[in-house]
């Protein structure tokens, strides 16, 4: 996650930022070139903290300042981060030759940009074992959603040891994955695409992932 010492200094220190923090960065003029330029990656991924403090910079930027987000998944990005930014849409990476494998099911189901897919095929079986616990949900009854739910909270600690996160950032990137699959596997129950919605909302707002992971699926097989 793109935290609040991204914007700026904290105290205490974040000592897992280890980077000048932007409002730092531009506090002084370029030495040489015309401009100094600041480029938040996978912008989606900046918390409501940071993003709140990003506000006031993007909506007055020093004449010498340029800040640049880059993002594959538009639509996560605040609305009141896109409204202050100039928006360029860049053509998506090319189709796989023939020769490659197509998208698989459960590729289908938990990604919805090539961004996002490019995410799934770096780590695989955490998804893989997600999804294999969501496809059980469609015939579960609802007293197996709790053994369901362990088995999702498993998927996301496999994650996070696969792609070295934090277990609850790789606890929301598995949720959202979640409301991607009941978008496409469940269309006729929104509760169930509100229930992942929600709980995404949770868990990074420092709820206990034990119980969001239980009332979600418990709404999903309801």
């Amino acid at each position: 996650m793109i935290k609040l010492a991204a914007i700026h200094d904290v105290t205490p220190p974040d000592k897992e930022f280890e980077h000048i923090p932007i409002m730092e960065f531009f506090r002084t003029r370029p030495l040489m070139a015309r401009s100094k330029v600041m480029v938040f990656e996978v912008a989606e991924r900046m918390n409501l903290p940071a993003a709140n403090a990003l506000l006031k910079t993007l909506e007055e930027p020093p004449p010498y300042g340029k800040i640049i987000l880059t993002t594959s998944e538009v639509g996560r990005v605040l609305p009141t981060i896109r409204s202050r930014c100039l928006c360029a849409a860049c053509e998506a990476p090319p189709k796989p030759d023939s020769g490659q494998a197509a998208a698989e099911p459960w590729e289908l189901a938990l990604a919805d940009t090539p961004g996002s897919l490019k995410r799934l095929r770096e780590a695989p079986e955490p998804y893989k074992r997600l999804y294999s616990a969501l496809e059980r949900a469609l015939t579960a009854e609802l007293g197996s959603a709790l053994s369901l739910a362990s088995e999702a909270r498993g998927a996301a600690d496999e994650l996070a040891k696969a792609r070295g996160l934090k277990t609850r950032d790789a606890q929301v990137e598995l949720v959202r994955a979640v409301g991607l699959w009941c978008l496409a596997k469940l269309p006729e129950k929104p509760a169930a695409a509100q229930a992942a919605a929600e709980a995404f909302r949770l868990i990074q707002g420092n709820s206990s992932p034990g119980l969001v992971f239980d009332a979600m699926f418990c709404r999903i097989l309801g």
